[in-house]
């Protein structure tokens, strides 16, 4: 349980990061407070905690079996995807980010479950 909890965790950590940097020219406008934008972190730093979530997130994946692996590879690759694509597609990020959201909880879990029970 601890494992599927961390890679969650780490998951939803590194696409929120992403989702930082993809919008930090919006959120220099809108939310100049928050960390990227106000200069309390850098694009680096950024990067770096972007890195370390991504790694952490991948190895506790894998602890919880190839099939758990392979399911959390692809739904980072969608928030990844959705974070760096969405406003070139001029698609309206407010709906998309709701549906984003609950890829984890309505999904993840159950499968995560389905395929190694002991989480």
């Amino acid at each position: 349980m601890l494992f599927g909890f961390l890679t969650l965790f780490f998951i939803s950590g590194s696409a929120n990061i992403s989702n930082d940097y993809f919008d930090r020219n919006v959120d220099k406008i809108n939310l100049p407070s928050r960390s990227l934008p106000s200069g309390r972190i850098t694009v680096r730093e950024l990067w770096a905690l972007f890195s370390l979530f991504i790694i952490l997130g991948f190895i506790t994946a894998s602890l919880l079996g190839p099939n758990v692996l392979i399911l959390v590879f692809l739904l980072w690759g969608i928030a990844f995807l959705y974070n760096m694509k969405r406003k070139e597609c001029g698609l309206n990020p407010h709906n998309q980010r709701t549906e984003l959201d609950s890829i984890p909880i309505f999904t993840t879990i159950p499968i995560i479950r389905y395929l190694h029970p002991v989480v």
